[in-house]
């Protein structure tokens, strides 16, 4: 593959350290990335250059998008490691969760008359305090509050002279398509395009697909060296992503997911079922992640059949959502539910996580995080 330009130092030595061959959507949205460097006040000076009219001073962010397992984060998480500047990397759906936090606070003020767009440049002049860079993964817009300010937010953060990079499954045009008022959407559209350059990384190979598919999905723990295997490819997906916890907010109800990287859940089932759950928070967990470990499933049978019914409805909702699903047990698939009260209704669970493991199943999984 020729490239019009030599990678930069900094991606060439992360690519390197990883074993990475990068393809050519990654390799442009490098480049892309690299021209952020002289508004960072970085020593080192960007080396790429598109077109001799082009305003630069007026870029303040990278928004990169394409399907996913295409590198994107992987792309991003590398700028951010090798940048010498003060940053966060954080999952977008938190980061939106401390914005709300820091809104009801300042109801709650003695400042609350000031109104909302006086507390966003307060809160986005208090990030500036601490940090230059400010990357996010997985922006997706599917909440009507969230999507009514953004606009404001975005603005204040560019005042504060912060530079964004953004990953994201959708172009900017494409950002809460069918949401409700998406007309007040459109000028955080506009901000977007106006303020960050946008790169799409498509690419032709889906790389946590082909990780998926070189280890089983389904693992019994009688089996010898069953856990190692399960944490082998774990790693293999998440890479050198850190591990974190997260909180997703269901109807005012905050689940908590202790193990997440990269689009990518980890559970043990007593997180998921031994809860009083339903399909509406496994379908907002479906919204938030494409790719779910859910270990130490034991034998299921009537008597623990709340469990059981929980873990049919999860079931059905990943099916549905065409997410991949991990699973390990203290028995094998085929006699997973030995039980007598769901034994009809579970040969339908029984026949989807079948279906789940077959590579057919796997070149359908939805691009939709």
């Amino acid at each position: 593959m020729s490239l019009k330009a030599p990678l930069p130092d900094w991606a060439k030595k992360g690519f390197q350290k990883h074993g990475f061959d990068p393809d050519e959507d990654q390799c442009n949205a490098v480049f892309q990335l690299d021209r952020l460097f002289p508004s960072l006040g970085n020593a080192q000076k960007s080396k790429w250059r598109f077109g001799k009219n082009r305003d630069e001073s007026n870029i303040q962010g990278v928004y990169i998008f394409g399907p996913v397992g295409r590198g994107k984060t992987f792309v991003m998480d590398l700028f951010c490691e090798e940048v010498e500047v003060d940053k966060r990397r954080v999952h977008f759906h938190e980061f939106m969760i401390e914005v709300h936090d820091y809104l009801h606070k300042h109801r709650q003020s003695k400042k609350s008359d000031e109104g909302a767009d006086q507390a966003l440049l307060d809160f986005a002049k208090d990030i500036s305090k601490s940090i230059n860079l400010l990357c996010f993964d997985e922006f997706h817009v599917t909440n009507v509050a969230d999507a009514m300010l953004l606009s404001r937010l975005f603005t204040a953060l560019f005042e504060a002279k912060i530079i964004l990079v953004m990953t994201s499954n959708w172009p900017p045009d494409r950002l809460y398509e069918g949401g409700l008022q998406r007309t007040r959407f459109l000028p955080f559209i506009d901000l977007i395009k106006e303020k960050m350059i946008s790169v799409e990384v498509a690419g032709h190979t889906d790389y946590r697909k082909l990780s998926l598919g070189e280890f089983p999905k389904f693992f019994n723990l009688e089996d010898k060296g069953s856990a190692s295997k399960i944490d082998k490819l774990f790693e293999a997906l998440t890479g050198d992503t850190k591990i974190q916890s997260e909180d997703v907010t269901v109807k005012g109800r905050k689940l908590i997911v202790e193990k997440t990287a990269k689009g990518i859940a980890r559970f043990n089932f007593s997180e998921l079922f031994e809860k009083p759950l339903g399909a509406e928070d496994y379908l907002v967990l479906a919204h938030h992640y494409n790719v779910f470990f859910v270990e130490n499933i034991p034998q299921l049978d009537d008597e623990i059949r709340n469990e059981t019914k929980r873990f049919m409805s999860f079931i059905d909702v990943m099916y549905d959502q065409k997410r991949a699903v991990i699973l390990s047990a203290q028995t094998d698939l085929e006699s997973l539910y030995q039980g007598a009260q769901y034994e009809f209704e579970f040969e339908r669970t029984l026949s989807r996580l079948f279906e789940m493991q077959t590579e057919d199943y796997l070149e359908s999984l939805s691009d939709i995080v």
